[in-house]
């Protein structure tokens, strides 16, 4: 079943990609954040650049999201109207930064999710910047 979710995720985007195509691939990504777990989904994205991010453990993770009670479900963003998704771009055009409202237990919830994407001599570099109440 790992498989079929990882072949169900959107391409990444490229420099090119309109808004839309980068949105995608988020929600492709959170969908498969939904069906196979955190560690499955985050080792789909490369490590933060910088030495003041890293990738998120799978228990900062969860003790994040306790504040919607014992066990929040993420659930898939086709299941919450009217997510708050935002793209921005980096004016010096080596990438974007996207915003991304995290649906939990069925609806928007307060936390949004933070992507970092640079292009890079390999392609485009995909991290997951932040997790955090907007």
């Amino acid at each position: 079943m790992i498989q079929k979710c990882f072949e169900d995720m959107k391409p990444r985007p490229t420099l090119d990609s309109p808004d839309q195509e980068i949105i995608e691939f988020i929600t492709s990504w959170i969908d498969l954040l939904v069906a196979e777990g955190y560690g499955a989904a985050i080792a789909q994205l490369d490590d933060p650049l910088g030495d003041t991010r890293r990738k998120w453990t799978a228990a900062e993770w969860d003790q994040e999201l306790r504040c919607y009670g014992e066990s929040p479900m993420v659930t898939s963003p086709s299941e919450s109207q009217s997510l708050r998704t935002d793209v921005y771009r980096y004016n010096d055009g080596s990438g974007f930064a996207v915003d991304y409202e995290l649906p939990v237990d069925g609806k928007r919830s307060d936390h949004t999710l933070q992507f970092d994407f640079r292009a890079l001599n390999a392609g485009m570099h995909v991290a997951l910047d932040d997790l955090h109440v907007l």
